[in-house]
């Protein structure tokens, strides 16, 4: 073992000449597709082949001594992963990145350095917490709590700070408060943990917040929401158990070397970077540790008594228990002879004596993405590139666990297209894929953070929202339904929308397995279906026939504005009555044989009786206890305001609204 700088490997210098070409024939491709992005947006297998270059040249780059080459490209491959966005925030820094990967590629490799114990402000901790809170009081409480637990952790009081130790290091997970010092510098922070680390677990501090801000937190990247009115123990210990339940244990290599001090000087390389290591001195007892262990991964010393690192990469390869084990072998001579023979001997890669941390690291790193890789690629629909019903099954109990400790909801949607089997019969099914394609691809971007979407049987897509009532997944859902029957597809009758309907279940309420919560689910889906389609139920959902008993009222002149209200919440699954002169409102909700409502959506400015008088006479007559106003105008003045709520009004809201919004407020007079 030596602890001066070693110069680079002979073998690595020569191979680093042959694999230039390629390596920037790879680049010339990653180049080409952000160029055409300046004009036109990239069709999806334009993404995936860009994408899939910038994977390889993140594992060559890393493989061939250039780290930075390695980070430079896993950040394009982020990119193209995420969809290739076309505009100048991502797209320029994407061009500065290739242009710098360029430069670390003509460059060559860097100079390594000698195997060392690393220093553990430089490497990435898996288990490092970040902090990002601006209350110094409360930040140093969850800082010592937790140091209690044997973990790291790092406390940011603002944006830039927060930013910059996001791409400083790897985080086993992070805690954000959304108001760093507000809310667009929370969301901005979610967003960047994101792209540094697509995997990381972010808990945002404040579960109670608003639902909407909520669903955006949870598209820029939170995992969940921590309540503050926890201590700061319990949150850190809910944050462990995310990232623990979340991703599972650590790596867990094997290394087989007679001598003890590489030995010794491996355990903390990698203990240091996160992964566990079982060390084996005696090359006849990796079988028996191979049993016990069941690694991710096996480096085996070439030079060895008894039976060589060869010899056992080769009894590998050939029993099928092993056959597909990741093998990285450790060899004091690199030569032409000795490569060719270490591949013929069925092993995946090799580092030379004297070891070099980064090397190893980096090499062993890509053999486990290329592991996990090949484990996702099986995991994979192949039409959608959504996870399949096997992945739903396991993420359904991994967040099932999560739910139960940590006392969240978990809504469970299952979506199916309406008139699909028609709509294949009449245009074909290539274009039936390309629809269900494009629904695939919405999802994915609409449901983020812990929420899961898999393809689970034909037409039928599923979706796990963690953190979601079976309220909030109903509004989640129908806002993708909205989002997704705007669009439309070219046939040879013209352009062509189509919608789907959705059913909603909730862990407890509903089932507590997925087999239950899916039948349920399907059933309102069915419900929504027969009911007309293009609409989200929850389950249970009844269709009263009394026709006295409905969820919401809506009294508003105005037939296109009102035509619009009446679909959205249809889509949501409420009963709606529209109304359009106060009078009748008047008349309908009073007397003995009234229209029973839950929510009324009054508009100010409406014929025979203005709103404010509705209200008024509504409060006098005392059927405000059982119903809850929510006030429409085009004039948001505080008198206005004031005057509404003094008369009994929930809500008030001012034209021109966002639809959304008022989705949320009428939803949440339904919940109170």
């Amino acid at each position: 073992m030596t602890t001066a700088p070693s110069q680079p490997a002979g073998a690595l210098g020569a191979l680093i000449d042959r694999v230039r070409p390629t390596l920037l024939t790879k680049l010339v491709q990653i180049e080409d597709a952000l160029a055409q992005l300046l004009t036109a947006p990239l069709s999806a297998d334009e993404i995936e082949q860009a994408q899939r270059a910038a994977h390889q040249l993140a594992g060559s780059a890393g493989t061939f001594g250039m780290p930075q080459g390695t980070v430079l490209a896993r950040e394009l491959e982020s990119f193209f992963r995420n969809g290739a966005p076309s505009d100048p925030i991502t797209l320029l820094p994407a061009f500065s990145q290739l242009e710098e990967l360029r430069g670390v590629l003509e460059a060559g490799p860097d100079q390594p350095r000698p195997l060392a114990p690393p220093d553990t402000a430089a490497w990435a901790d898996s288990g490092g917490i970040l902090i990002a809170v601006p209350d110094p009081d409360l930040a140093a409480q969850l800082v010592a709590a937790t140091g209690a637990l044997g973990r790291f952790a790092q406390h940011v009081a603002d944006l830039p700070s927060a930013v910059a130790a996001a791409r400083s290091r790897s985080w086993g997970g992070a805690l954000v408060d959304l108001a760093l010092p507000d809310h667009d510098a929370g969301l901005a922070l979610l967003r960047e943990l994101r792209r540094a680390d697509p995997d990381l677990k972010a808990l945002v501090l404040g579960g109670g917040g608003d639902f909407l801000d909520r669903v955006e937190a949870s598209r820029a990247g939170a995992h969940s929401f921590v309540d503050t009115g926890q201590s700061p123990d319990r949150i850190i210990q809910l944050l462990i158990d995310t990232t623990e339940v979340s991703r599972g244990q650590r790596p867990r290599l094997v290394a087989v070397d007679d001598d003890p001090t590489i030995l010794a000087a491996l355990e903390v390389v990698f203990e240091g970077a996160g992964m566990a290591l079982t060390t084996v001195s005696d090359s006849f007892r990796l079988w028996d540790v191979l049993t016990e262990v069941v690694p991710d991964l096996v480096l085996l010393d070439v030079d060895m008594p008894g039976a060589t690192g060869l010899e056992l990469a080769r009894m590998i390869r050939n029993d099928p228990r092993w056959a597909l084990l990741p093998v990285l072998v450790l060899t004091g001579s690199i030569g032409p002879e000795r490569v060719i023979e270490v591949f013929a001997a069925g092993a995946d890669d090799y580092a030379s004596k004297p070891l070099v941390a980064v090397e190893v690291l980096t090499r062993v790193r890509n053999r486990l993405d290329r592991a996990r890789a090949q484990q996702r690629m099986a995991q994979i629909d192949p039409l959608t590139g959504l996870v399949n019903r096997a992945v739903l099954h396991a993420e359904f109990d991994r967040l099932k666990s999560l739910a139960l400790a940590q006392s969240q909801p978990l809504a469970v949607a299952m979506i199916d297209m309406d008139g699909f089997k028609k709509f294949n019969a009449a245009y074909g099914h290539g274009l039936g894929d390309v629809v269900l394609q494009r629904l695939a691809r919405l999802l994915a971007t609409h449901f983020t953070g812990a929420d899961v979407v898999a393809r689970w049987a034909g037409q039928e897509i599923a979706v796990l929202m963690y953190g979601m009532a079976r309220s909030d997944g109903v509004a989640r859902v129908a806002t993708a339904l909205e989002s997704f029957r705007a669009a439309t597809f070219a046939t040879p009758d013209g352009p062509v929308s189509v919608s789907f309907s959705a059913g909603v279940a909730e862990l407890g309420l509903d089932g507590k397995d997925l087999q239950r919560l899916s039948q349920v689910a399907v059933a309102a889906s069915r419900q929504a279906k027969d009911t007309g389609g293009e609409r989200v139920l929850p389950a249970g959902w009844t269709d009263d026939a009394n026709a006295q008993v409905v969820d919401v009222v809506l009294v508003e002149d105005d037939e296109v504005l009102a035509g619009l209200l009446v679909h959205s919440l249809h889509t949501r699954g409420l009963r709606v009555v529209h109304l359009s002169d106060g009078k009748e409102a008047l008349s309908r909700l009073t007397g003995a044989g009234r229209l029973r409502a839950r929510v009324v959506v009054l508009d100010v400015d409406i014929p025979g009786l203005n709103g404010f008088d509705v209200l008024g006479q509504l409060s006098a007559r005392g059927v405000l206890r059982h119903l809850r106003v929510l006030m429409l105008t085009a004039h948001g003045g505080e008198s206005e305001v004031l005057a509404s709520l003094r008369q009994g009004a929930f809500d008030h809201i001012a034209k021109p609204f966002s639809l959304p919004i008022l989705m949320q407020r009428i939803r949440r007079a339904l919940d109170a």
